[in-house]
């Protein structure tokens, strides 16, 4: 049986982020690394974007209190779910996402443009007033090269 392990979520910085502890995702990152020691420390100057948890190469979560790297503890699994905090700035553009079949297709015919042979199913809920979206699925017809596509934009 696999057992629960406590972890600190990884900040993302982008420049359509939100100053600081200005947004819901800076003011996370300012508590998390102030009380947890790890890195990157918290500044008032950085664009926080978003806050990461879960299993991904471009994040590093710390279990705690061990501080050892998420993933090395957890070499069996691949990543199952990813769970983010946003905090924008500015608007979002809008996100398309492959289904599983064409995931493999996209990934198998252009590794760089799609590095992940898997798809990203996505659900969004609003820790804000202010936060406007539009989601949907396009139809194989309305999607030239891909089977179903799912469709995510956040208007601030």
């Amino acid at each position: 049986m696999d057992k629960i392990i406590q972890f600190v979520p990884y900040p993302q910085e982008y420049k359509w982020g939100k100053k600081g502890s200005s947004g819901v995702a800076g003011s996370f990152w300012k508590h998390v690394s102030a009380n947890n020691n790890v890195s990157p420390s918290f500044s008032e100057e950085k664009n926080y974007a978003e806050i990461w948890f879960g299993l991904h190469s471009k994040s590093i979560n710390y279990a705690i209190p061990s501080l050892q790297i998420l993933k090395d503890l957890t070499p069996h699994r691949e990543k199952d779910i990813l769970l983010k905090i946003i905090s924008c700035n500015e608007p979002l553009s809008l996100q398309l996402h492959p289904d599983e079949e064409s995931a493999h297709k996209l990934n198998r015919d252009y590794p760089s443009k799609y590095p992940e042979p898997k798809p990203k199913p996505e659900m969004s809920v609003s820790l804000s007033e202010t936060v406007e979206m539009f989601c949907g699925r396009l139809k194989p017809s309305e999607s030239d090269s891909l089977s179903s596509c799912y469709l995510l934009m956040v208007i601030k």
